[in-house]
């Protein structure tokens, strides 16, 4: 399968935009890896799209980061990887993914 095209919701940009803020200012190479990791596992997708395990959610899939507590929420079709949400995995299921 070829590898998809990506885009990401605004709500997953202010994701990936508040992690790295929470963490910069605490740990500046802490937050650069965790930003690479995420970017790492969501390229990843764009070549497996169907590796991530499937929700409860119509059409939307979860890929938790092996070495940070973080979940990538995402929907695959055959052209587009859409990334939806960046959670921590500590906090509740979002009810929405484009809140």
């Amino acid at each position: 399968m070829p590898k998809l095209k990506l885009r990401f919701t605004i709500a997953a940009e202010r994701d990936l935009n508040d992690i790295f803020e929470y963490l910069e200012p605490r740990n500046p190479l802490a937050a650069n890896s965790v930003i690479n990791a995420i970017e790492c596992s969501i390229n990843l997708l764009t070549e497996y799209p169907m590796s991530a395990r499937k929700t409860d959610m119509e059409d939307v899939r979860v890929k938790p980061l092996t070495k940070y507590p973080f979940l990538i929420f995402y929907h695959a079709n055959d052209n587009e990887l859409t990334v939806l949400r960046v959670w921590h995995s500590s906090r509740e299921w979002p009810d929405e993914l484009n809140k």
